[in-house]
């Protein structure tokens, strides 16, 4: 991952998710199956769709061992129907055969957004047409998406699929995805549970050649009819059939459905094997994923490995999730029945596992997962506490659908305990130009806050900190003696080493001095948050602060400094490897304005079109109007009226969705020039009034909207840099 806002405290990328599992259970061979597998693969789509225990994980690891192509596994679980999340995910195992593949789009990730999904389509199909070689990219465990702007962006893509691609889904339903009109079209092939049942020729394959039960050809039949071919049943029953004599018995004792027969055949199992098996069985049932470590913290015992390696001997489920044999997971189904095992014991004890396991991953660095078995266990206040240690990294890296998640998951009387995560919520919206939704999560931040002992050194930062977003939120709705006021109050309360508070007390500060007219002040102010921002490595707020003396540099005259301003931030940016997080988009709006002034109409068009998109991605709407009310500025010049008109249009479409007050006048100048140059003035007056700016009737419309007058007094901008 490249350079990004708290890139330290980054969750990192599992590798087990990207792991080709190998088999959980001795393999009989499906040959005619891997034979249509290799006669599908120059399909874009192959879908295996069966319902638990049908060996469809088995088959795909099977045939792609065996097979001459890169190969990229990707096992999703419940945590990742979150698109910021799925989509990073996707990209890292995408980069395990091509690591061209996705870097832009990881580059918008890493910056805590959301890529919009004509963007996200787009940059990955451009860069698989770009890689050598095809390969094909498994996602196990499908059944667990379920999140619309997931499947739209693969819809999309296998809409217009790179021929490089070859996608393979392993679900237990059927994915929301046209299938029907992929299939009128020939462009995917599909096996089904009927196609993964047993025959008895294969049902005899596994219990007699492979695990030794010499079975007669009458029990053999009587088996796959009562388990109608279920491969997981099957197995099941062999392990449970072990050691008996009366086989026959055995066999005619079962009856009823898949999941009754499973059930049976788990208590069956399980009672047979050592207690210490047991009872691990059903400790460690309460966990996603196991290791030995992690299972020794469940159980308080120190024999875990052991105990892993004598499972995985008995074939009880585990599957093996790297090729260290650190990690493993349990069938799905026989998890199921583990845990309806261990329903049957005191709550209390259930509760205690999910706290250790907590306990185990926040020492380990895995917060995510920490979290949710803190949830699991009801322990509130643990999983405020950790909220508010990390919901703001995690926040900046786009895991919003997450965090909310885990909110809710909260009752009501703990979220208010929660000073740090609202401010993280009101501070991204704040960053997304979402100015309507900043409020309440301030009111709700000063409500825990005040809450807070008066001697308890965590409050002062976080009064701070609310102060300054509370400042800029006044600053945006044009209050400029109140934001000064505000910021100043926010700096009073830092210390030396709050550089995260201080860079967004400075920064407010600053657009508060510039609408007051007090430019030297304003300049000294975006100095000092970009500064701070770069101690506490928090991109957004030094692209602000750039942007914010960019602009009045622009405004006053001052374009050398101006640019010279943009391309030395641009250039740190690039070396640190983050030049496309969306925020970016600000400084190249601003490096257009001056190529407009200077008549480089070609540059300018170039640096306007890159800061629409990346304002597109950012949902900065600001920025947004303003690069598109200057683009219409550089089509005019360059003739295009089609584009002026367009480009003109969606920037006074955009206006009802806000703007920050100091930047209304500088979009009104040119909007309201454009429109008065075309002999538009009813459109320019509808602009103005959408901007809240109301002029008197009559002959005024139709003189020169102008810019505040030049600075008397530069000296303070020479010194932006």
């Amino acid at each position: 991952m490249r350079s990004h806002p708290d890139n330290e405290v980054r969750p990192p990328l599992l590798r087990t998710k990207f792991f080709i599992p190998k088999p959980s259970q001795p393999i009989v061979t499906r040959s005619h199956l891997v034979t249509l597998l290799n006669r599908s693969i120059e399909l874009p789509l192959i879908v295996i769709s069966a319902p638990a225990g049908f060996g469809k994980t088995t088959l795909v690891s099977e045939w792609i061992r065996n097979i001459n192509l890169p190969t990229t596994w990707l096992s999703l679980d419940h945590g990742d129907d979150d698109p910021s999340c799925f989509f990073s995910y996707l990209i890292g195992a995408l980069q395990q055969v091509n690591k061209s593949i996705g870097r832009e789009i990881e580059d918008v990730l890493g910056s805590g957004q959301l890529p919009p999904v004509p963007f996200i389509t787009g940059s990955l199909i451009n860069d698989m047409l770009a890689a050598d070689t095809p390969f094909i990219l498994v996602l196990d465990d499908f059944q667990e998406i379920q999140d619309p702007v997931i499947f739209e962006v693969l819809e999309t893509m296998l809409a217009n699929p790179p021929k490089q691609l070859h996608l393979v889904l392993i679900t237990r339903e059927d994915p929301l995805l046209p299938l029907g009109r992929l299939r009128a079209n020939n462009q995917m092939a599909e096996i089904r549970a009927s196609d993964l049942r047993f025959s008895e020729a294969e049902a005899d394959r596994f219990l007699n050649g492979i695990m030794g039960l010499a079975l007669s050809e009458d029990d053999i039949a009587a088996l796959e009819n009562r388990t109608e071919g279920w491969v997981a049943g099957i197995q099941l029953a062999a392990i449970a059939m072990c050691g008996r004599t009366d086989l026959s018995g055995f066999i005619s004792r079962l009856s009823g459905s898949h999941r009754f027969i499973f059930s049976y055949l788990t208590e069956e199992v399980l009672s047979r094997q050592p207690e210490d098996i047991q009872m691990f069985l059903l400790q460690t049932s309460v966990l996603g994923k196991l290791c030995a470590e992690l299972c020794n913290a469940v159980t308080g015992h120190n024999n875990s490995q052991a105990l892993l390696e004598k499972c995985v001997h008995a074939n009880l489920f585990l599957v093996p999730l790297d090729d260290e044999g650190r990690w493993y997971r349990y069938h799905h189904l026989f998890r199921d029945l583990l845990l309806t095992q261990r329903s049957r014991k005191p709550q209390q004890d259930a509760i205690e596992l999910h706290r250790r396991a907590s306990r185990w991953y926040e020492g380990s660095g895995m917060i995510a997962e920490s979290i949710e078995h803190t949830l699991v266990a009801a322990d509130y206040r643990h999983a405020v506490q950790l909220l508010e240690d990390h919901a703001r990294a995690m926040i900046m890296q786009g895991y919003l659908k997450t965090v909310e998640g885990w909110m809710q998951a909260i009752p009501s009387e703990w979220q208010s305990r929660n000073p740090r995560a609202n401010l993280a919520f009101a501070w991204m919206h704040l960053m997304r130009g979402s100015y309507n939704s900043v409020a309440p999560y301030l009111k709700q931040a000063e409500e825990a806050i005040s809450q807070i002992d008066p001697d308890d050194r965590a409050r002062k930062p976080l009064r701070a900190e609310w102060l300054s977003l509370q400042s800029t939120l006044l600053n945006v709705q044009g209050q400029a003696e109140q934001s000064v006021g505000l910021a100043k109050q926010a700096l009073q309360l830092t210390d030396t080493e709050h550089y995260h508070v201080k860079s967004l007390a400075y920064a407010a500060l600053g657009g508060g001095y510039r609408l007051t007219g007090d430019y030297a002040g304003s300049v000294k102010a975006y100095q000092q948050s970009i500064q701070n921002s770069r101690v506490s490595r928090n991109i957004l707020v030094e692209m602000v602060s750039v942007s914010g003396l960019m602009v009045m540099a622009i405004q006053h005259g001052q374009l050398h400094i101006a640019y010279e301003a943009g391309s030395q931030a641009l250039e740190r940016l690039e070396r640190g490897g983050a030049i496309n997080l969306p925020i970016t988009g600000i400084v190249y709006a601003c490096m257009g304005a001056v190529c407009y002034e200077w008549n480089q109409l070609e540059r300018a068009f170039s640096y306007l079109s890159r800061g629409i998109q990346l304002s597109t991605l950012s949902g900065h709407n600001a920025v947004a109007v303003y690069s598109k009310s200057l683009l219409a500025h550089v089509s005019q010049a360059q003739g295009d009226t089609q584009a002026t008109a367009r480009t003109s249009q969606e920037a006074v479409d955009l206006l009802p969705l806000g703007l920050p007050a100091w930047i209304k006048p500088i979009i009104a100048a040119h909007l309201v020039r454009y429109y008065l140059g075309m002999g538009n003035a009813t459109i320019a007056k509808e602009a103005l009034n959408q901007l809240g700016i109301s002029i008197p009737e009559g002959p005024m419309l139709s003189e020169p909207f102008n810019l505040p007058d030049p600075l008397t007094q530069q000296d303070g901008l020479k010194s932006i840099i």
